[in-house]
């Protein structure tokens, strides 16, 4: 019985190491969809009469958006602009 115990402890410290792989890609994806937003934003508040200004910011978002929806989780709500 002390052989399974410790076969069962030896799955689930594995399992927790192997979950935490996906983590640091979700922050990453996370933290580029927040740059992107925020200079898609900058780029408006500066401009309001210029859409068409921001479409490079505007599409970068949207990829980055597009991005993030890849790589987030069940209970993920991004923030609208």
């Amino acid at each position: 019985m002390g052989v399974s115990v410790k076969k069962l402890m030896f799955l689930a410290a594995c399992a927790v190491t192997l979950s935490g792989c996906g983590i640091a890609s979700k922050m990453e994806s996370v933290s580029i969809l927040d740059a992107s937003r925020a200079a898609y934003k900058a780029c408006i508040s500066d401009d309001k009469n210029a859409p068409p200004a921001c479409d490079t910011a505007r599409l970068a978002y949207q990829t980055d958006l597009a991005d993030a929806e890849r790589t987030r989780g069940v209970f993920t709500n991004w923030p609208a602009l």
